[in-house]
Protein backbone atom coordinates (compact mmCIF):
# COMPACT_ATOMS: atom_id res chain seq x y z
CA UNK A 1 0.00 0.00 0.00
CA UNK A 2 1.32 3.76 -0.57
CA UNK A 3 1.89 5.52 2.18
CA UNK A 4 0.75 9.43 2.10
CA UNK A 5 2.10 12.67 3.65
CA UNK A 6 0.13 15.73 4.43
CA UNK A 7 2.16 18.57 6.45
CA UNK A 8 0.72 21.70 7.05
CA UNK A 9 2.38 24.98 8.57
CA UNK A 10 3.85 28.07 7.68
CA UNK A 11 7.12 29.06 6.25
CA UNK A 12 7.63 32.66 4.98
CA UNK A 13 11.44 32.83 3.31
CA UNK A 14 12.89 35.81 3.46
CA UNK A 15 16.50 34.55 1.93
CA UNK A 16 16.42 30.93 0.75
CA UNK A 17 20.56 30.66 0.25
CA UNK A 18 19.61 26.50 0.32
CA UNK A 19 17.20 24.01 -0.51
CA UNK A 20 16.95 20.22 -0.20
CA UNK A 21 15.12 18.28 -3.30
CA UNK A 22 13.72 15.10 -1.88
CA UNK A 23 12.05 12.20 -3.45
CA UNK A 24 9.94 9.30 -1.63
CA UNK A 25 11.70 5.85 -0.75
CA UNK A 26 13.63 4.04 -3.25
CA UNK A 27 14.08 -0.23 -3.44
CA UNK A 28 17.75 -1.32 -2.53
CA UNK A 29 19.53 -2.09 -5.24
CA UNK A 30 22.73 -3.22 -6.34
CA UNK A 31 24.54 0.14 -6.63
CA UNK A 32 23.36 2.61 -3.97
CA UNK A 33 26.06 5.21 -2.77
CA UNK A 34 26.29 5.85 0.09
CA UNK A 35 24.93 2.57 1.30
CA UNK A 36 21.91 2.69 2.59
CA UNK A 37 20.76 6.65 0.89
CA UNK A 38 17.24 5.77 -0.24
CA UNK A 39 16.92 9.77 -0.88
CA UNK A 40 17.54 12.37 -3.28
CA UNK A 41 18.82 15.28 -2.10
CA UNK A 42 20.87 18.35 -3.62
CA UNK A 43 21.39 21.69 -1.69
CA UNK A 44 22.05 24.98 -3.68
CA UNK A 45 23.85 28.05 -2.51
CA UNK A 46 24.39 31.38 -4.51
CA UNK A 47 27.08 34.01 -2.97
CA UNK A 48 27.21 37.55 -4.46
CA UNK A 49 30.68 39.16 -4.51
CA UNK A 50 32.10 42.49 -4.70
CA UNK A 51 34.06 43.62 -7.62
CA UNK A 52 37.16 41.87 -6.04
CA UNK A 53 35.85 38.25 -6.66
CA UNK A 54 36.59 37.54 -3.01
CA UNK A 55 34.49 39.87 -0.44
CA UNK A 56 30.45 38.89 0.40
CA UNK A 57 28.65 41.77 -1.10
CA UNK A 58 25.53 40.60 1.39
CA UNK A 59 27.30 42.63 4.59
CA UNK A 60 28.04 45.17 2.27
CA UNK A 61 24.65 46.01 0.64
CA UNK A 62 22.57 47.77 -0.90
CA UNK A 63 24.65 47.92 -4.21
CA UNK A 64 24.67 50.99 -5.98
CA UNK A 65 22.61 51.16 -9.43
CA UNK A 66 25.55 50.67 -11.74
CA UNK A 67 28.20 48.57 -9.59
CA UNK A 68 29.90 45.36 -10.83
CA UNK A 69 29.50 42.40 -8.50
CA UNK A 70 30.22 38.74 -9.24
CA UNK A 71 28.32 35.69 -8.49
CA UNK A 72 29.00 32.32 -7.56
CA UNK A 73 26.95 29.26 -6.98
CA UNK A 74 27.26 25.57 -5.14
CA UNK A 75 26.36 22.53 -5.52
CA UNK A 76 26.40 19.92 -2.35
CA UNK A 77 24.65 16.64 -1.32
CA UNK A 78 21.77 17.18 0.62
CA UNK A 79 22.41 17.23 4.50
CA UNK A 80 20.46 14.50 5.34
CA UNK A 81 22.69 10.99 5.78
CA UNK A 82 19.40 9.25 3.78
CA UNK A 83 20.44 11.87 0.81
CA UNK A 84 22.19 9.73 -2.40
CA UNK A 85 24.92 11.00 -4.17
CA UNK A 86 24.12 12.50 -7.99
CA UNK A 87 25.85 13.57 -11.31
CA UNK A 88 25.66 15.24 -14.58
CA UNK A 89 22.73 17.20 -16.12
CA UNK A 90 22.36 20.87 -16.50
CA UNK A 91 23.46 23.08 -14.29
CA UNK A 92 22.80 27.16 -14.81
CA UNK A 93 23.05 30.74 -13.42
CA UNK A 94 20.33 33.19 -14.09
CA UNK A 95 21.12 36.94 -13.97
CA UNK A 96 18.84 40.08 -12.91
CA UNK A 97 18.96 40.78 -16.62
CA UNK A 98 17.16 37.22 -17.48
CA UNK A 99 20.72 35.97 -19.01
CA UNK A 100 21.05 32.34 -18.62
CA UNK A 101 24.54 31.07 -18.06
CA UNK A 102 25.08 27.64 -18.55
CA UNK A 103 28.14 26.72 -15.83
CA UNK A 104 27.89 22.79 -16.30
CA UNK A 105 31.35 21.79 -15.71
CA UNK A 106 33.26 20.94 -19.19
CA UNK A 107 33.46 17.13 -18.53
CA UNK A 108 29.79 17.44 -16.87
CA UNK A 109 28.84 17.50 -13.54
CA UNK A 110 30.91 14.47 -11.81
CA UNK A 111 29.85 12.42 -9.13
CA UNK A 112 29.30 14.79 -5.85
CA UNK A 113 29.28 12.68 -2.61
CA UNK A 114 29.72 9.27 -3.25
CA UNK A 115 32.20 7.12 -1.58
CA UNK A 116 32.91 4.24 -4.14
CA UNK A 117 33.30 3.25 -7.81
CA UNK A 118 30.00 1.38 -9.39
CA UNK A 119 31.18 -1.79 -10.61
CA UNK A 120 29.14 -1.41 -13.64
CA UNK A 121 28.58 2.01 -14.45
CA UNK A 122 25.42 2.59 -16.48
CA UNK A 123 25.94 5.59 -18.86
CA UNK A 124 29.52 6.10 -17.91
CA UNK A 125 27.67 7.30 -14.13
CA UNK A 126 29.47 5.88 -11.06
CA UNK A 127 32.91 7.10 -10.69
CA UNK A 128 32.64 8.11 -7.36
CA UNK A 129 35.50 7.06 -5.29
CA UNK A 130 37.28 9.90 -3.78
CA UNK A 131 34.45 12.56 -4.97
CA UNK A 132 33.91 16.04 -3.28
CA UNK A 133 31.37 16.43 -1.15
CA UNK A 134 30.35 19.87 -2.87
CA UNK A 135 31.84 21.25 -6.32
CA UNK A 136 31.79 25.47 -6.93
CA UNK A 137 30.58 27.17 -10.14
CA UNK A 138 33.23 29.49 -11.83
CA UNK A 139 32.62 33.53 -11.16
CA UNK A 140 30.21 34.89 -13.28
CA UNK A 141 30.37 39.10 -13.73
CA UNK A 142 27.28 41.33 -13.43
CA UNK A 143 26.75 45.03 -13.87
CA UNK A 144 23.59 46.34 -12.23
CA UNK A 145 20.96 48.24 -14.11
CA UNK A 146 18.23 50.45 -13.16
CA UNK A 147 15.68 48.02 -15.51
CA UNK A 148 17.00 45.14 -13.73
CA UNK A 149 15.97 46.59 -10.02
CA UNK A 150 12.70 44.47 -9.05
CA UNK A 151 10.74 45.80 -5.47
CA UNK A 152 14.39 47.46 -4.85
CA UNK A 153 16.63 44.20 -5.25
CA UNK A 154 18.48 42.45 -8.30
CA UNK A 155 17.51 38.46 -8.02
CA UNK A 156 20.01 35.72 -9.12
CA UNK A 157 18.95 32.36 -9.38
CA UNK A 158 20.41 28.75 -9.60
CA UNK A 159 18.93 25.75 -11.08
CA UNK A 160 20.08 21.78 -11.59
CA UNK A 161 17.81 20.51 -14.13
CA UNK A 162 18.51 16.51 -15.61
CA UNK A 163 20.84 15.12 -13.13
CA UNK A 164 21.00 11.55 -11.41
CA UNK A 165 20.78 10.14 -8.41
CA UNK A 166 22.86 7.18 -7.29
CA UNK A 167 20.12 4.75 -5.99
CA UNK A 168 20.16 1.21 -7.33
CA UNK A 169 21.20 -0.32 -10.45
CA UNK A 170 20.36 2.45 -13.38
CA UNK A 171 20.55 5.16 -10.83
CA UNK A 172 17.44 7.98 -10.50
CA UNK A 173 17.02 10.28 -13.10
CA UNK A 174 15.13 13.82 -13.08
CA UNK A 175 16.81 15.54 -10.20
CA UNK A 176 15.70 19.41 -10.14
CA UNK A 177 16.43 21.75 -8.16
CA UNK A 178 16.85 25.95 -8.39
CA UNK A 179 17.20 28.70 -5.72
CA UNK A 180 16.89 32.32 -5.96
CA UNK A 181 19.09 34.97 -3.78
CA UNK A 182 18.56 38.82 -3.92
CA UNK A 183 20.34 41.34 -2.62
CA UNK A 184 19.10 45.32 -2.06
CA UNK A 185 19.73 48.30 -4.59
CA UNK A 186 19.61 52.03 -3.88
CA UNK A 187 19.33 54.19 -6.52
CA UNK A 188 22.10 57.66 -6.42
CA UNK A 189 19.42 60.57 -6.39
CA UNK A 190 17.44 58.86 -3.15
CA UNK A 191 20.00 61.10 -0.34
CA UNK A 192 21.08 57.89 0.72
CA UNK A 193 24.25 57.66 -0.67
CA UNK A 194 24.25 61.27 -1.20
CA UNK A 195 22.58 64.20 0.81
CA UNK A 196 21.70 65.34 -2.45
CA UNK A 197 21.62 64.79 -5.97
CA UNK A 198 24.11 61.70 -7.64
CA UNK A 199 25.48 60.35 -10.92
CA UNK A 200 26.28 56.56 -10.31
CA UNK A 201 29.93 56.18 -11.97
CA UNK A 202 30.77 52.24 -13.17
CA UNK A 203 34.04 52.97 -13.02
CA UNK A 204 34.13 54.49 -9.70
CA UNK A 205 36.69 52.44 -7.13
CA UNK A 206 35.57 53.04 -3.34
CA UNK A 207 35.15 50.97 -0.35
CA UNK A 208 36.98 50.38 3.08
CA UNK A 209 39.52 48.58 0.60
CA UNK A 210 38.65 49.40 -3.05
CA UNK A 211 36.84 46.27 -3.35
CA UNK A 212 33.69 48.18 -4.91
CA UNK A 213 33.29 48.99 -8.37
CA UNK A 214 30.71 51.29 -9.61
CA UNK A 215 29.09 53.63 -7.33
CA UNK A 216 27.42 57.10 -6.54
CA UNK A 217 29.02 60.78 -7.29
CA UNK A 218 27.43 63.43 -5.51
CA UNK A 219 26.66 66.95 -6.87
CA UNK A 220 26.11 70.08 -4.78
CA UNK A 221 26.64 68.77 -1.38
CA UNK A 222 24.81 70.60 0.71
CA UNK A 223 27.51 72.37 3.74
CA UNK A 224 26.36 72.34 7.26
CA UNK A 225 26.46 75.58 8.74
CA UNK A 226 27.46 77.77 5.88
CA UNK A 227 24.23 79.79 5.96
CA UNK A 228 22.15 78.47 3.81
CA UNK A 229 19.36 76.06 4.12
CA UNK A 230 20.06 73.33 1.88
CA UNK A 231 17.78 70.25 0.61
CA UNK A 232 18.00 67.73 3.37
CA UNK A 233 19.64 70.09 6.19
CA UNK A 234 17.42 70.07 9.07
CA UNK A 235 18.54 72.81 11.79
CA UNK A 236 21.76 74.58 12.20
CA UNK A 237 21.03 76.86 9.38
CA UNK A 238 19.07 80.32 9.31
CA UNK A 239 15.22 79.67 9.84
CA UNK A 240 15.29 76.08 10.68
CA UNK A 241 14.58 74.74 13.86
CA UNK A 242 14.43 71.37 15.86
CA UNK A 243 10.93 69.99 17.06
CA UNK A 244 10.47 69.06 20.46
CA UNK A 245 11.08 64.69 20.28
CA UNK A 246 14.28 65.28 18.59
CA UNK A 247 15.90 68.66 19.87
CA UNK A 248 19.16 68.13 19.40
CA UNK A 249 20.64 69.64 16.40
CA UNK A 250 23.99 67.31 14.86
CA UNK A 251 25.55 67.85 11.82
CA UNK A 252 22.57 69.91 10.31
CA UNK A 253 20.02 66.80 10.96
CA UNK A 254 17.39 66.98 14.36
CA UNK A 255 18.06 64.06 16.68
CA UNK A 256 16.45 62.33 19.61
CA UNK A 257 18.68 63.34 22.99
CA UNK A 258 21.78 61.71 23.04
CA UNK A 259 22.33 58.78 25.28
CA UNK A 260 25.23 58.85 27.76
CA UNK A 261 26.52 62.42 26.87
CA UNK A 262 26.14 63.50 30.53
CA UNK A 263 23.02 65.37 30.30
CA UNK A 264 20.01 63.91 31.64
CA UNK A 265 17.47 64.71 28.88
CA UNK A 266 13.82 64.29 29.00
CA UNK A 267 12.79 61.18 28.06
CA UNK A 268 16.04 59.38 29.71
CA UNK A 269 15.69 57.18 32.43
CA UNK A 270 18.80 56.03 33.37
CA UNK A 271 22.63 56.10 31.71
CA UNK A 272 23.31 59.85 32.87
CA UNK A 273 24.25 61.71 36.22
CA UNK A 274 21.81 61.14 38.54
CA UNK A 275 19.30 58.52 37.11
CA UNK A 276 19.31 54.97 38.37
CA UNK A 277 16.64 52.02 37.25
CA UNK A 278 14.56 51.04 39.40
CA UNK A 279 14.61 47.28 40.63
CA UNK A 280 12.08 45.97 38.54
CA UNK A 281 13.53 47.17 35.33
CA UNK A 282 17.20 46.58 36.17
CA UNK A 283 18.81 47.11 32.79
CA UNK A 284 19.72 50.33 31.69
CA UNK A 285 19.65 50.52 27.72
CA UNK A 286 19.86 53.17 25.30
CA UNK A 287 19.24 55.57 28.59
CA UNK A 288 16.29 53.42 29.57
CA UNK A 289 14.86 51.37 31.86
CA UNK A 290 13.96 47.50 30.73
CA UNK A 291 13.53 44.52 32.24
CA UNK A 292 15.77 41.21 32.46
CA UNK A 293 17.67 40.56 29.14
CA UNK A 294 18.10 36.88 27.72
CA UNK A 295 21.09 37.18 25.57
CA UNK A 296 22.90 39.74 27.84
CA UNK A 297 25.47 37.33 29.28
CA UNK A 298 23.88 37.40 32.63
CA UNK A 299 22.09 34.71 34.18
CA UNK A 300 19.00 36.83 35.68
CA UNK A 301 15.79 35.25 37.29
CA UNK A 302 13.52 33.42 35.65
CA UNK A 303 15.65 32.14 32.99
CA UNK A 304 17.63 28.79 32.65
CA UNK A 305 20.19 29.48 30.42
CA UNK A 306 21.89 32.37 28.58
CA UNK A 307 25.45 33.71 26.89
CA UNK A 308 27.82 31.31 28.80
CA UNK A 309 25.37 29.86 30.75
CA UNK A 310 25.08 26.23 28.87
CA UNK A 311 21.84 24.30 29.46
CA UNK A 312 22.21 19.89 30.69
CA UNK A 313 22.21 17.28 28.12
CA UNK A 314 18.59 16.40 28.94
CA UNK A 315 17.29 19.52 27.41
CA UNK A 316 20.11 20.58 25.34
CA UNK A 317 18.86 23.63 23.37
CA UNK A 318 18.87 27.20 24.78
CA UNK A 319 15.60 28.91 23.45
CA UNK A 320 14.51 32.52 24.99
CA UNK A 321 16.86 31.51 27.59
CA UNK A 322 14.93 28.38 28.40
CA UNK A 323 16.53 24.93 27.98
CA UNK A 324 14.16 22.95 25.48
CA UNK A 325 14.38 19.96 23.62
CA UNK A 326 15.01 20.20 19.86
CA UNK A 327 11.14 20.12 19.79
CA UNK A 328 8.37 20.14 22.35
CA UNK A 329 5.54 18.62 21.13
CA UNK A 330 2.08 19.95 21.56
CA UNK A 331 0.62 16.74 21.17
CA UNK A 332 0.93 13.39 19.32
CA UNK A 333 -2.00 11.63 18.43
CA UNK A 334 -2.97 7.89 16.60
CA UNK A 335 -6.58 8.30 15.09
CA UNK A 336 -7.91 4.75 14.06
CA UNK A 337 -9.85 4.71 10.22
CA UNK A 338 -11.35 2.09 8.52
CA UNK A 339 -7.58 0.28 7.04
CA UNK A 340 -5.01 3.06 7.96
CA UNK A 341 -4.03 5.02 11.37
CA UNK A 342 -3.46 8.70 11.14
CA UNK A 343 -0.93 10.09 12.80
CA UNK A 344 -1.10 13.53 13.80
CA UNK A 345 0.92 16.26 15.54
CA UNK A 346 1.96 19.69 16.21
CA UNK A 347 4.92 21.72 17.49
CA UNK A 348 5.55 23.96 20.13
CA UNK A 349 9.01 25.05 19.63
CA UNK A 350 11.63 23.47 16.94
CA UNK A 351 15.40 23.87 17.76
CA UNK A 352 17.93 23.04 15.10
CA UNK A 353 15.28 20.25 13.89
CA UNK A 354 15.86 18.94 10.51
CA UNK A 355 12.23 16.76 10.31
CA UNK A 356 10.97 13.56 11.58
CA UNK A 357 10.31 10.07 11.14
CA UNK A 358 7.50 7.78 12.48
CA UNK A 359 8.19 4.78 13.79
CA UNK A 360 5.87 1.64 14.25
CA UNK A 361 5.54 -1.82 16.19
CA UNK A 362 3.44 -4.21 17.37
CA UNK A 363 4.06 -4.16 20.69
CA UNK A 364 3.93 -1.18 23.29
CA UNK A 365 7.73 -2.84 24.05
CA UNK A 366 9.07 -2.88 20.90
CA UNK A 367 10.97 -3.20 18.66
CA UNK A 368 9.86 0.02 16.49
CA UNK A 369 11.08 0.51 12.91
CA UNK A 370 10.54 3.63 10.60
CA UNK A 371 7.49 3.11 8.48
CA UNK A 372 7.86 6.36 6.07
CA UNK A 373 11.21 6.66 3.64
CA UNK A 374 12.00 10.13 3.42
CA UNK A 375 12.21 12.54 6.11
CA UNK A 376 9.31 14.68 7.07
CA UNK A 377 11.02 18.11 6.77
CA UNK A 378 10.61 20.53 9.31
CA UNK A 379 8.07 23.30 9.03
CA UNK A 380 9.30 25.35 11.93
CA UNK A 381 8.10 26.12 15.86
CA UNK A 382 4.25 25.88 15.71
CA UNK A 383 3.61 23.42 12.73
CA UNK A 384 1.23 21.20 12.32
CA UNK A 385 1.89 17.56 10.41
CA UNK A 386 -0.08 14.34 9.72
CA UNK A 387 1.35 11.01 8.28
CA UNK A 388 -1.34 8.47 7.07
CA UNK A 389 -0.43 4.40 7.74
CA UNK A 390 -1.84 2.70 5.32
CA UNK A 391 0.02 -0.56 5.47
CA UNK A 392 -2.11 -1.99 8.39
CA UNK A 393 -4.80 -4.39 8.51
CA UNK A 394 -8.10 -3.68 10.75
CA UNK A 395 -8.32 -5.35 14.05
CA UNK A 396 -4.84 -5.27 14.70
CA UNK A 397 -3.30 -2.76 17.29
CA UNK A 398 -0.17 -0.52 16.23
CA UNK A 399 1.96 1.34 18.32
CA UNK A 400 3.87 4.39 16.84
CA UNK A 401 6.60 6.69 18.24
CA UNK A 402 7.60 10.04 16.62
CA UNK A 403 11.83 10.37 16.09
CA UNK A 404 12.89 14.05 15.79
CA UNK A 405 16.08 14.63 14.03
CA UNK A 406 18.67 17.97 15.00
CA UNK A 407 20.64 19.39 12.52
CA UNK A 408 23.83 17.19 14.41
CA UNK A 409 22.06 14.18 13.53
CA UNK A 410 21.08 13.43 17.36
CA UNK A 411 17.38 12.19 17.47
CA UNK A 412 14.40 12.07 19.83
CA UNK A 413 11.66 9.96 20.32
CA UNK A 414 7.92 10.63 21.57
CA UNK A 415 5.68 8.71 22.50
CA UNK A 416 3.97 6.08 22.06
CA UNK A 417 0.48 6.07 21.21
CA UNK A 418 -1.64 3.41 19.69
CA UNK A 419 -4.75 2.66 17.55
CA UNK A 420 -6.52 -0.26 16.21
CA UNK A 421 -8.15 0.52 13.03
CA UNK A 422 -11.57 -1.33 12.54
CA UNK A 423 -13.62 -1.12 9.46
CA UNK A 424 -16.67 0.92 9.50
CA UNK A 425 -20.07 -0.47 10.22
CA UNK A 426 -23.66 0.30 9.31
CA UNK A 427 -26.79 -0.04 11.22
CA UNK A 428 -30.31 0.33 9.17
CA UNK A 429 -33.11 1.90 11.00
CA UNK A 430 -36.59 1.90 9.43
CA UNK A 431 -38.72 4.93 10.67
CA UNK A 432 -42.11 5.88 9.27
CA UNK A 433 -43.72 9.11 9.63
CA UNK A 434 -47.10 10.85 7.83
CA UNK A 435 -47.77 7.13 6.29
CA UNK A 436 -44.24 7.24 4.30
CA UNK A 437 -41.18 4.80 5.34
CA UNK A 438 -37.33 5.69 4.13
CA UNK A 439 -34.43 3.75 5.29
CA UNK A 440 -31.73 5.35 7.88
CA UNK A 441 -28.18 4.97 7.93
CA UNK A 442 -26.14 5.24 10.95
CA UNK A 443 -22.42 5.31 10.44
CA UNK A 444 -20.15 3.75 12.85
CA UNK A 445 -16.18 5.03 13.68
CA UNK A 446 -13.76 3.34 15.48
CA UNK A 447 -12.64 5.22 18.53
CA UNK A 448 -9.95 2.48 19.49
CA UNK A 449 -7.50 5.64 20.45
CA UNK A 450 -9.76 6.93 23.08
CA UNK A 451 -11.22 3.59 23.97
CA UNK A 452 -7.84 1.05 23.89
CA UNK A 453 -8.74 -1.06 20.98
CA UNK A 454 -11.92 -2.58 22.57
CA UNK A 455 -15.18 -3.27 20.74
CA UNK A 456 -17.44 -1.24 22.73
CA UNK A 457 -17.06 2.02 21.40
CA UNK A 458 -17.74 0.64 17.90
CA UNK A 459 -20.95 -0.65 19.32
CA UNK A 460 -22.11 2.04 21.44
CA UNK A 461 -21.39 4.95 18.52
CA UNK A 462 -23.87 2.15 16.04
CA UNK A 463 -26.59 1.77 18.55
CA UNK A 464 -26.23 5.69 19.63
CA UNK A 465 -26.65 6.91 16.17
CA UNK A 466 -29.64 4.72 15.11
CA UNK A 467 -31.61 5.98 17.71
CA UNK A 468 -30.68 9.56 17.37
CA UNK A 469 -31.80 9.10 13.49
CA UNK A 470 -35.30 7.41 14.67
CA UNK A 471 -36.17 9.66 16.90
CA UNK A 472 -35.65 12.77 14.53
CA UNK A 473 -38.07 10.88 11.84
CA UNK A 474 -40.32 10.51 14.43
Amino acid sequence: MKRKVIMRGCLIPVLILGMMALTGATDVFAHTDPPGAYSTGVSVSIVVFTADGATPAFPLQPLSECETVYVRATLARGLSPNDAAFEQGTWTITLPDLTIVDVTPPGGIPCVGGTSDDPTPPGGRGQCSGSPNYIDSPLIPYQVKPADVVGGSVIFRTDLTGAYAHLGDNDAPGVVIGAPSSIAVETCDDYLFCNGPGTCDPDMVWGDSNERLGGCRCENIPVCGDGVADPGEECGEPGLVCPDDRPVCNGCICQAPLCGDGTADPGEECGEPGLECPPEAPVCSDCQCIPAVCGNGALEPGEQCDVGFACPSDRPFCWGCQCVLSVDLEYFTATALDGSVKIDWRTGNEVDNLGFYVQRSDTEAGPYTRINGAMILANGSGSEYTYTDTDVENGRTYWYKLEDVDRYQGSTLHGPVSATPVASASTWVVASQAGASEMVQSQSVALNYLFGGTGLPLLFVSVWLGVVAYRRKR
